[in-house]
């Protein structure tokens, strides 16, 4: 098909194969992405209940801050859906040691989810 190793062709490599088979080539692309998610528990309505009498006012309830976590998540996908969620820990960095572990789990996620993709050359 094409190599990423020549990077001045890749682009007309790969226009030329949609030409001739779009769908199979669209078939073997797998794309990322990756976003912070903001995350925090918030209360039940159960938590939130106090007692009070029917005449006093209604207590002030302070917004929760949307930011209280932050994690971000790495989303794999191709045509047909989303193939792996990755999210990097708390404490952990990104380097090339770690995207070279996700590459290393997506290719697990690709054999179990979708067999007989990576012998078609992602």
């Amino acid at each position: 098909m094409f190599s990423f190793y020549n990077k001045p062709t890749v682009c007309s490599d790969l226009l030329s194969c949609l030409q001739v088979e779009p769908q199979t080539v669209l078939d073997r692309i797998v794309t990322q992405g990756e976003t912070c998610i903001h995350h925090f528990d918030p209360e039940t309505k159960r938590q939130s209940m106090i007692w009070k009498h029917d005449t006093s006012p209604t207590p002030k309830k302070f917004k929760v801050i949307p930011s209280a976590g932050k994690v971000k998540a790495t989303v794999f996908w191709d045509s047909q859906g989303v193939v792996m969620t990755n999210y990097l820990s708390k404490d952990s960095t990104v380097t090339g040691a770690y995207y070279a572990n996700e590459l290393r789990e997506l290719r697990e996620a690709l054999k179990s989810k979708q067999r007989g993709k990576l012998r078609h050359r992602v």
